[in-house]
């Protein structure tokens, strides 16, 4: 995976990270030290795009830095999913044994493995981002919802949990059947290392 792709992938997570950042530090301090009007940065155009960059860097390592911690223990889907037979396993599973072998041939199997391990790691930190955000907005909520002449607050607040919860599950669901995805095809790509490898067929 190209350096490109990773400070993107990074981007993305932290992008996520700074709403509910963003939701934690308004809950705490409210929201009327904001300025009224933005106008004074825009000769600073240069250096406040530097200084967001490098903060959603941060906070992108750091949330999945924290999700890659929760999902190898206790959040791992991958498990709860096996367990109750959500995604079938390699012995369920349809053959791709070609494609794969196919792939391998070419010298493309290195980067279809890592599109699923980025794949993974985007939905496992935006799980994780989803959740602090419905925890923080609804903290927002009960505090400062009256500052901002929001919807009656137990409407509202519902409505974030409900949202929330809802988002958080399926990303969570998402990220165990991508894990899943990603192990049943090692398996296939060590499946077919091994047929295709030089001692498996040695030249004639």
């Amino acid at each position: 995976m190209n350096t490109t792709n990773i400070f993107v992938e990074i981007l993305i997570v932290g992008i996520q990270a700074s709403v509910w950042t963003i939701l934690l530090v308004l809950s705490i301090f409210g929201v009327d030290w904001l300025p009224n009007s933005w106008s004074s940065l825009n000769n600073w155009n240069a250096l406040v795009t530097i200084i967001v960059l490098a903060t959603w860097y941060t906070l992108g390592i750091i949330s999945d830095r924290i999700a890659s911690v929760l999902f190898s223990g206790f959040a791992n889907p991958k498990k709860t999913l096996q367990k109750f037979a959500v995604v079938r396993n390699m012995a369920q599973i349809s053959d791709k044994d070609i494609r794969v072998a196919i792939m391998y041939q070419e010298e493309k199997v290195s980067s279809y493995l890592e599109y699923f391990r980025s794949r993974a790691r985007i939905v496992r930190a935006t799980t994780l981002n989803l959740l602090l955000i419905t925890v923080f907005g609804s903290a927002f909520v009960l505090s400062r919802c009256s500052q901002i002449g929001c919807m009656p607050k137990a409407s509202t607040l519902m409505l974030i949990i409900g949202m929330g919860a809802l988002l958080t599950l399926t990303s969570w669901i998402i990220h165990g059947v991508i894990e899943i995805g990603y192990e049943n095809r090692m398996a296939q790509v060590g499946h077919k290392f091994k047929e295709y490898s030089p001692k498996s067929h040695p030249p004639e």
